[in-house]
């Protein structure tokens, strides 16, 4: 990953920024961005009598599959795409995530640039190089690429929901429950800052959650050792409910659940005490991100094969990130019958932890 930029707005106003590379561009975005892209990109591509292609992404999870890799990559091959051309992906993370995947088998790897449209994408799905589809799980097929270029541009978040906004707070939480409590703290308290989305903070925020996840990336690029696989704290969780939900559930949303059954986890344990644990659940209620009633009748018998299908599962036994403190997390094994015992104990004890 050579450079990432982080601007206030929209990426450019004067000069194209891709005038001394590929010959022609292939673009990759989600639906909601079609105008966006007509309205920005367009007149340069043509000023610029640049080659391009489109291939637009339907709404949801379930366009991460293999019939919409196999439609991206029939569109590719008819408009002669090749090694001189660029892949650009527009759009959040389902949409980062297929290009990536995309642009690291065709022709065994054509350059790609990211421009992430969404706060979750902006600071994880599109840091780090993972990309994947969905088969029978999630991210079952996937390599890891690095794109050439990522730009992150504070205008998207500006055009967000109230819900997408604060789902996408799921992620910066995480991290710096992993890793960093005084950034935990700066989230505490700037709550009402970061709600009105003021941009100074804004920045900061996305600046030192792309720092974070690109420090543990560093020392751990394709997760052979314990470290990377911290970044996957709540998510053992948060993919089975996903599934479970059939992607009607966010990704973001599904992270503070996974993150909350992880706490749970670490308690009954005993790897964290409640004294720990109390400053996680005011940043939760604060951020107004919990629906404890939307996931109060899972069944065990049927959310049991998601977790299973954890790529974390070896032997069935899962890789399991528990929660020590803030900014300390611990990578464990944990069997079948361990997490079906405290997931019905959650289960009871659900609305009043």
């Amino acid at each position: 990953m050579k450079k990432i930029f982080i601007k206030k707005k929209i990426l450019f106003k004067n000069k194209f920024p891709f005038n001394n590379i590929g010959k022609s561009f292939f673009f990759i975005i989600d639906y909601k961005l079609i105008n966006f892209f007509n309205n920005v990109f367009l007149r340069f591509l043509e000023i610029n009598r640049r080659e391009f292609k489109i291939h637009i992404l339907k709404k949801g999870e379930n366009e991460k599959s293999l019939s919409t890799f196999k439609k991206i990559l029939k569109n590719m091959l008819v408009n002669n795409i090749n090694r001189n051309s660029i892949i650009i992906s527009i759009g959040g993370g389902v949409c980062g995530d297929i290009s990536g995947f995309v642009s690291s088998v065709f022709l065994r790897g054509v350059e790609l640039i990211h421009i992430p449209s969404t706060l979750l994408s902006q600071i994880d799905s599109s840091i780090g190089g993972k990309n994947g589809i969905n088969y029978l799980s999630k991210n079952i097929i996937g390599t890891f690429y690095k794109p050439r270029f990522i730009y992150i541009s504070l205008y998207f978040i500006k055009r967000l929901s109230s819900f997408v906004y604060l789902c996408g707070f799921s992620e910066i939480i995480k991290i710096s429950i992993i890793c960093n409590l005084k950034f935990f703290n700066f989230l505490n308290e700037n709550y009402n800052f970061i709600k009105i989305r003021k941009y100074i903070f804004l920045k900061k925020i996305v600046k030192k959650s792309v720092e974070l996840k690109l420090k543990i990336i560093k020392k751990d690029l394709k997760e052979k050792l314990d470290e990377r696989i911290k970044l996957n704290f709540g998510h053992t969780f948060a993919h089975a409910l996903e599934k479970y939900f059939n992607y009607k559930l966010s990704h973001g949303e599904a992270i503070w659940y996974g993150i909350i059954f992880s706490i749970y986890y670490s308690l009954y344990l005993k790897y964290t005490k409640f004294s720990s644990v109390y400053p996680i659940l005011n940043i939760f209620y604060k951020y107004k991100c919990l629906n404890l009633k939307k996931i109060s009748k899972i069944k065990f018998k049927k959310i049991k094969k998601y977790i299973f299908l954890d790529k974390k599962n070896i032997n069935n036994e899962i890789k399991f990130i528990f929660f020590n403190k803030v900014g300390s997390v611990l990578v464990k094994k944990i069997n079948y019958f361990i997490i079906k015992r405290i997931f019905f104990d959650f289960k009871k004890k659900m609305f009043i932890i």
